[in-house]
């Protein structure tokens, strides 16, 4: 049996076409995690710049302090990042119940995780510290502002679940106003007001009264957001009544 192979060359043409509607989507839902990240440096900045005026034991007091709450607060953080695409998969698929089981999951958990984490730092405030300088000029510093941020991250993981779903679920303006709160446009005004105020004290009170301000917001966006996430069942009614 003769097999025909045809000869020659084949021109295919590889064409790239930009979706600019998909384009924009995708720049505005990152926004709010840029803006973060950007206000995360100013006021990593700021706080050492301030800190400089008291001397370096402040500088080294809360950079130490800072990086043991960043530690703690990656617990609810990494929680938060599982619950975007179940967040974002069941919003697309309208099962909204999921959403909002997904949501009080998400918080709990991370409430769990903080609170264990926050348990075992204030066992052991000062040994923490002294693991990253055994100074007790700066351990005297550090424990205090350790302390006082460690009873206000509770708030915490409500904040970073509602950050997320509004990222997740499309709501970018929502999104990137309570992802600037925390980190940026409360933290940088009470620090700045405070340092002036209260010398030392005020450093150390910043970041608190930055979690407490950013929560009461984030828990008016939340129950808005409750509130307007529709339940399957009125979604079915619905349909039936128009068939």
């Amino acid at each position: 049996m003769k097999r025909q192979v045809q000869k020659g060359k084949t021109t295919e043409k590889l064409m790239i076409c930009i979706n600019t509607v998909l384009l924009s989507e995708i720049v505005l839902t990152g926004i709010p995690s840029l803006l973060r990240q950007i206000l995360n440096s100013f006021t990593t900045i700021l706080l050492n710049v301030l800190s400089s005026v008291y001397g370096d034991e402040v500088v080294a007091a809360m950079s130490i302090v800072n990086r043991i709450v960043f530690f703690v607060f990656s617990m609810a953080l990494g929680v938060g990042q599982g619950f975007q695409p179940v967040c974002s998969f069941n919003y697309g698929a309208k099962k909204f119940d999921r959403v909002r089981k997904a949501i009080w999951f998400t918080a709990a958990l991370g409430m769990i995780f903080i609170l264990i984490a926050i348990a075992a730092t204030l066992q052991f405030p000062d040994e923490i510290i002294r693991i990253f300088r055994d100074d007790p000029a700066v351990v005297n510093v550090a424990h205090r502002a350790l302390v006082l941020q460690m009873l206000l991250l509770p708030t915490l993981p409500l904040s970073v679940v509602t950050e997320m779903t509004y990222q997740c679920t499309g709501k970018k303006g929502g999104a990137a106003l309570l992802s600037s709160l925390r980190s940026g446009f409360i933290f940088m005004p009470a620090l700045y007001i405070l340092a002036h105020t209260r010398g030392v004290a005020g450093i150390q009170e910043a970041q608190p009264v930055a979690y407490g301000l950013s929560f009461f917001v984030s828990l008016m966006f939340f129950i808005m957001y409750m509130k307007k996430l529709p339940r399957e069942t009125d979604i079915d009614t619905m349909k039936k009544t128009a068939v």
